[in-house]
Parts: structure tokens; C-alpha cells; sequence
């Protein structure tokens, strides 16, 4: 347990410093909170809220630990297929993620580390080629049904095995620790205020929601 607590130590303390940098300066009348804890099992599909999150080396556990790719590995998002906002993700009793999507049967998706003798698979995400588990034939068939062109899904290496450094430019931690994270943009943790996003609506025609930055941490 001491091993495992002193290995999130480095990440727990970019998180605050993340913290510290957007809710800086606070009048002494102010109050931050959170609002919301999200998570986005696959990423570029729709999150999950939830009321409480487990915290793993890569992030909040289940966060962008898959990943919808074309056939040359390059990752998809709803910049390329819109119908991926339509892909709805959900937790089933065992801690599984389940997919659904209008017209096919619920598809569940084994855990990291869970599958035995997996393929490996090199996929791109934004600039970094990070190797991935290819799921089964079927998990494949059924996301391109849904988007209608041809995709695979992968999931991240279990454990230690998953290595996508975040940009040294940003992680402020110890150098030895190496911080790392999921198939998200670049970062274990993405965070929001709603002040933010209150901002920015009143100087919008048409007013946004959150989910479009897709948060992990909302603070209101």
C-alpha cells in the first residue's frame, strides 16, 4: 500500500498545482467547490458523472483508457465522426464499461489487463505513437456499425506497461517521476470552472455547455 500511495504522490501534486493555477486569485468571501467528477471511458464518446473516482497513476480510473482508431492507427474523434457523440458509455455492476448506441445490442468492453495474449497495436494520438490492446474482432464489428466506416477500439497497456509522458513543458513534478497519461489530449486531469464557461457564455450568441470541453473536475 505504501508503494502504491508513494507512486501517486508525484501525480497528486501536479493535480493541485493544476488546482492552485486555475482557481487563483480567490477573494476571502469566495468559496471553490466541486461541482462535478466526469469521466470519459472512450475517448470522444460521452462521459459518465459520477459521484466519487478512483485515482490511478494515468488518472481518474477509466478515463480515456479507450480509444476508437481508423485502420492506420490515428484516433478518432467527433472532429472526424460526429456519430461518436451518439456512442453513450456507461458502468456496468462489475465495473465494466458498456457502449450503446441506437439500433445495436449493448456491447461490454474488458477492463485493462483483463483480456489474455491480446495483440498490441501502435496508434497515434495527436503527436504521440503509444502502443495499445486491440480488442476482440467483435468489439471492432460493433463500432463500425455504429460509425459506418471501418475503426477498431483499442484499450491501454495494463499497470506500468502504458508510457505517454505528458509535455515536460507543463509537468511541474519530479523529472524522475514521469508523469504519464491516458488517450486523453495531453494531461491525467482536465479541469474547468464554471465561472469559465459563465464568462465565455456572455459573450456568445449561442450560449454552450460544459460537456464541450468534456472536464474531469468541474469547479463551481
Amino acid at each position: 500500500m505504501e508503494n502504491a500511495l508513494s507512486g501517486l504522490l508525484p501525480l497528486a501534486s501536479t493535480v493541485a498545482f493544476m488546482l492552485w493555477r486555475t482557481v487563483r486569485p480567490i477573494a476571502p468571501s469566495q468559496q471553490v467547490s466541486v461541482k462535478q467528477l466526469l469521466i470519459y471511458p472512450v475517448k470522444s464518446c460521452r462521459g459518465i458523472e459520477l459521484r466519487e473516482c478512483r485515482i490511478d497513476r494515468l488518472g481518474f480510473e477509466l478515463d480515456r483508457r479507450y480509444l476508437i482508431v481508423d485502420p492506420e492507427g490515428e484516433f478518432m474523434s467527433q472532429r472526424r465522426s460526429p456519430d461518436m457523440a451518439r456512442i453513450i458509455t456507461s458502468l456496468d455492476p462489475d465495473g465494466h464499461v458498456v457502449l450503446s448506441f441506437e439500433g445495436l445490442a449493448d456491447l461490454q468492453l474488458p477492463l485493462p489487463g483483463e483480456q489474455q495474449g491480446a495483440a498490441h497495436l501502435t496508434v497515434k494520438v495527436w503527436a504521440d505513437t503509444v502502443e495499445a490492446e486491440a480488442l476482440p474482432p467483435a468489439a471492432d464489428a460493433w463500432a463500425t456499425a455504429a460509425l459506418g466506416r471501418p475503426v477498431r477500439i483499442v484499450v491501454t497497456l495494463p499497470g506500468q506497461q502504458h508510457l505517454r509522458a505528458i509535455s515536460p513543458k507543463y509537468d511541474t513534478s519530479d523529472p524522475a517521476a514521469k508523469i504519464n497519461a491516458s488517450f486523453a489530449d495531453g494531461f491525467p486531469f482536465l479541469i474547468c470552472t464554471q465561472a469559465s464557461l459563465d464568462d465565455l457564455n456572455r459573450r456568445l450568441e449561442k450560449p454552450v455547455s460544459m460537456l464541450n470541453f468534456r472536464p474531469n473536475i468541474v469547479l463551481a
